[in-house]
């Protein structure tokens, strides 16, 4: 159900993208090589996030679907989750939709900064707790051209949102026209 819903949005907003005169702008990823910290008021986890965005673009703006996810491991610390209750196991997934603006430096070094809009997931394991919440994206990607289409870079998220706020750094592949 919630993957059906996630499929809905980002096929609205395909449509919404290709009804306006968007046109295709990127594709980036990063696999499995992010670290995330999810913030509650007194302790935090950490574990391994990965994220991929697909973006379209009409003059200089740029209009984006970003999802994340994200699982903690084993640490040695809890985390206090909203309403009581100790754990040290959580996870989050969230879809966003984005508006951003890249700034050239360099021909080989770009930075796009990007913000919006979107659903936060995240489950609290010991006692368990499920939380959905609107949240609020922030995103800076440094990029490093390294050919005409292809980039890497770092790309640290925040999402702010009532019950936590996740953030991560990632490693980044982008792909562009």
């Amino acid at each position: 159900m919630k993957k059906g819903i996630g499929l809905l949005i980002f096929l609205l907003f395909a449509v919404t993208v290709y009804s306006q005169g968007l046109k295709f702008n990127s594709f980036s990823i990063s696999p499995f090589l992010g670290f995330y910290d999810n913030y509650s008021p007194e302790k935090r986890v950490g574990g391994f996030a990965c994220n991929a965005d697909i973006s379209f673009a009409k003059n200089k703006n740029i209009f984006s679907v970003y999802v994340s996810a994200g699982i903690e491991f084993k640490l040695n610390i809890t985390i206090v989750a909203p309403g009581g209750g100790e754990t040290d196991r959580a996870e989050y997934d969230e879809i966003n939709l984005l508006y951003g603006r890249e700034f050239r430096i360099t021909n080989w070094f770009k930075l796009e900064t990007h913000a919006g809009l979107g659903r936060i997931h995240i489950k609290v394991y010991e006692p368990y707790r499920d939380y959905v919440s609107l949240g609020v994206p922030l995103r800076p990607k440094t990029l490093i051209y390294i050919g005409k289409h292809f980039s890497f870079g770092f790309n640290p998220n925040v999402n702010f949102s009532k019950d936590f706020t996740t953030s991560s750094f990632c490693i980044i592949f982008q792909y562009k026209l």
